[in-house]
């Protein structure tokens, strides 16, 4: 079985090489990882939008390699949220598309960015990333790729790996269960 990954991204690749030892579904599956584009912009500013990214990466990515099972794409955003500080959360979102045609979807939990970072991004135009640097909250230059801004807010309790496995079990949860979306 093979899975092909929407994204050279290293923590959205090894989040799913971890779900690999604990879902059955997947259990010896082979993971490549792919550059693909998602259709969107750098940085998602809405639900649809970010969901769209998700599953044109996930389409993108099983076009790409022709003989894998499985394509997922993996597209974090920005998503209004109304009484906040911000007025901003973070998700991201997992899609999942079989060579049946068949998609699942799921989501990470929410949280928020600072208010200096949303401003950041709302007005020099940038991703999350770069409005982190910018802002002087890290030096990491690609924070997506490394422990994402998650992983900095929490103090390390939790990083992006793993914040992006936990949209990547809800997306499975809807093909562990066939019968029950029948």
């Amino acid at each position: 079985m093979i899975i092909a990954v929407g994204s050279r991204n290293r923590t959205k690749v090894l989040a799913v090489q971890d779900i690999c030892y604990e879902y059955k579904l997947w259990r010896g599956a082979e993971v490549n990882s792919v550059d693909v584009h998602s259709g969107v912009s750098s940085q998602p500013m809405s639900l649809e939008e970010t969901i769209r990214g998700a599953r044109n990466r996930a389409v993108e990515a099983i076009a790409a390699l022709t003989f894998a099972d499985w394509g997922v794409g993996i597209e974090g955003g920005l998503i209004p949220l109304p009484g906040s500080v911000s007025g901003y959360g973070a998700i991201t979102f997992c899609s999942i598309y079989t060579q049946a045609g068949q998609f699942a979807l799921g989501a990470s939990p929410l949280f928020e960015h600072p208010a200096k970072v949303i401003e950041c991004v709302l007005q020099e135009r940038v991703d999350i990333s770069e409005a982190y640097k910018r802002c002087g909250l890290t030096e990491i230059s690609k924070l997506g790729d490394a422990m994402g801004a998650v992983g900095l807010l929490t103090s390390s309790r939790m990083d992006r790996t793993a914040y992006t496995k936990q949209a990547i079990m809800m997306a499975l949860t809807r093909l562990e269960n066939p019968k029950l979306y029948e």
